[in-house]
């Protein structure tokens, strides 16, 4: 048995306020949650989706909200501690989820993890000013997944300012997610560069 759960028992109690809903109802829930957390909401923007979402869906209020925070939370946690999918797909299943369920959150969390990443980048750099900045590049040589074993990753350093103090944040990226990343600081350069 794992000692670290992806899953803590909070989000757990959230996340299976979804479990009771229809397929279709289900499908939208986790397409919204991907839209808010891939865009710029805004708590009130968010309250009036999760509004919109119950009065179209004829849900609970109380567990539509729920499911939305679990559900972010979740993601959330994922894309900050760069989860292996398979063990998020296992955590699904044992808390409850059908596997069919459990499959699709996977696939579309597949599908938004490059602008959730962009996402959790670009709040660090809003949020703190950076002072310094480290990285190394390295390849997995072990892992619990075949798949991952060789896989080249890059670890980023951050030393941000906070107010009067410095935090170390540490970032592990893929490397499609560093392409992406680096693509994204080559557009704000040149963007600078063009203004100035």
């Amino acid at each position: 048995k794992r000692m670290n759960k992806v899953i803590n028992e909070k989000v757990k109690k959230e996340l299976l306020f979804s479990n009771n809903l229809e397929d279709q109802v289900f499908a939208d829930l986790i397409e919204e949650v991907f839209i808010i957390l891939t865009s710029n909401f805004k708590i009130a923007d968010l309250e009036k989706k999760v509004s919109i979402f119950v009065e179209t869906n004829n849900g609970s209020k109380k567990h539509i909200e729920a499911s939305f925070r679990g559900w972010l939370s979740l993601f959330r946690d994922t894309q900050r501690n760069n989860t292996n999918l398979k063990t998020l797909f296992e955590e699904l299943k044992e808390i409850g989820f059908t596997k069919g369920k459990a499959q699709f959150v996977l696939k579309k969390y597949q599908e938004h993890e490059q602008a959730l990443s962009k996402v959790l980048i670009g709040n660090t750099f809003v949020v703190n000013e950076i002072v310094d900045m480290q990285w190394k590049f390295g390849v997995s040589a072990g892992s619990n997944e075949f798949r991952q074993t060789g896989e080249s990753f890059l670890q980023l350093k951050l030393v941000l300012q906070q107010g009067a103090e410095q935090k170390e944040s540490y970032i592990e990226l893929t490397l499609p997610q560093f392409y992406s990343f680096l693509k994204e600081m080559e557009k704000a350069k040149a963007s600078m560069e063009q203004a100035s």
